[in-house]
């Protein structure tokens, strides 16, 4: 699986999983790249602290919910599908079903007492659309299902959050992809995307409300102060308050042209800074039950002075993650009582 690892903790053969660039644009690292000691070097001198890096698998019972190449090609599904509606101008409803049906029933069919998520990766800036796609589409089901939602909801549900940003295929590419403040102009055509969206499904023969609504709608806040009908509370359908939670956070954890990502934790803490006021304390409730108070990605130190990473959760045990040391042995908080996290890394 993939796990954080200190830099100075990297070694020859290493395989990383994510791409470092320089400010000028000029790539580091790529996804998939074999470590050198050159290349560890160079990072150690550009002042990287930590890369996200392949090892092997957790043992034992703790498995992900998802296997890693599943997660890979529903991303190339997505992109597939996209590709035909810039294409056509409309999207093979039919399709995504059948892929929103295929990954939710394979979340459903492996969520047990252990909750490791696995999300796509994201290779590089151009592949972001579809890797958020499928990463909401996955946490959307997640919290669906703590929830309590029904089977067939669910299946909905993730169809919804699978095509949720179609309709940024609508919105200029320089606008998207802008590496500066946008103007009031371009902001409010981005905010368009989601009028888009429905539009792009209709024509395509789209007939379901959730899905629609859950498409329109996410961007509502609790307080009205969303777009683009300023609903409030229960008049944003719940598809959309669920996708919405999965959203912001896949957003922010992502590296995005305008900006670099942010940790899990730090996105975590921002999405509990603005529950009731644009999210929904219920469904971010079920994000803290997928999730934990220590989001999978967030760095801690234990104290026994190791430094660890979270892969998971036990079911119920919200403060006591499922964390990884930097040899790969995974220590489950929720039994080990004696150990405590002494402070959050980043």
């Amino acid at each position: 699986m993939r796990i954080w690892k200190s830099v100075d903790k990297l070694i020859e053969g290493d395989i990383a999983e994510e791409e470092i660039t320089l400010a000028a644009g000029e790539v580091v690292v790529r996804v998939g790249e074999q470590l050198t000691k050159d290349k560890i070097g160079l990072l150690k001198s550009l002042g990287v602290k930590w890369l996200l890096v392949d090892t092997t698998h957790i043992d034992g019972n703790i498995k992900g919910i998802l296997h890693e190449n599943f997660v890979s090609d529903m991303k190339q599904d997505i992109e597939d599908i996209f590709t035909k509606v810039v294409e056509g101008g409309k999207i093979e409803y039919s399709k995504v079903e059948e892929k929103a049906k295929t990954l939710s029933k394979n979340i459903m069919d492996n969520y047990g007492d252990y909750i490791v998520p696995v999300m796509a990766v994201l290779k590089n800036l151009d592949e972001y659309t579809y890797t958020h796609e499928v990463n909401v589409a996955i946490l959307s089901t997640l919290m669906s299902i703590e929830l309590g939602l029904k089977e067939e909801m669910i299946h909905t549900l993730a169809t919804s959050a699978l095509i949720h940003d179609v309709g940024k295929l609508m919105v200029p590419r320089e606008i998207l992809k802008a590496r500066r403040k946008l103007s009031n102009l371009e902001f409010t055509e981005v905010k368009k995307h989601v009028v888009y969206g429905k539009q792009i499904c209709e024509e395509s023969g789209l007939k379901d409300g959730a899905i629609l609504a859950g498409i329109e709608e996410h961007h509502e806040k609790m307080d009205g102060t969303g777009y683009m009908k300023g609903l409030k509370n229960g008049d944003i359908d719940l598809f959309a308050r669920i996708i919405a939670v999965a959203d912001i956070y896949d957003a922010l954890t992502s590296e995005r042209p305008y900006k670099p990502g942010w940790t899990p934790y730090k996105a975590f803490s921002f999405i509990l800074s603005i529950v009731g006021k644009h999210l929904d304390p219920h469904v971010v409730n079920g994000l803290i039950k997928v999730m934990g108070m220590y989001p999978a990605g967030t760095r801690l130190l234990l104290s026994n002075g190791k430094e660890v990473v979270v892969v998971g959760i036990k079911r119920g045990y919200y403060t006591r993650p499922l964390v990884q040391d930097e040899e790969g042995n995974v220590i489950d908080l929720g039994q080990e009582k004696k150990l405590k996290i002494e402070k959050v890394l980043g």
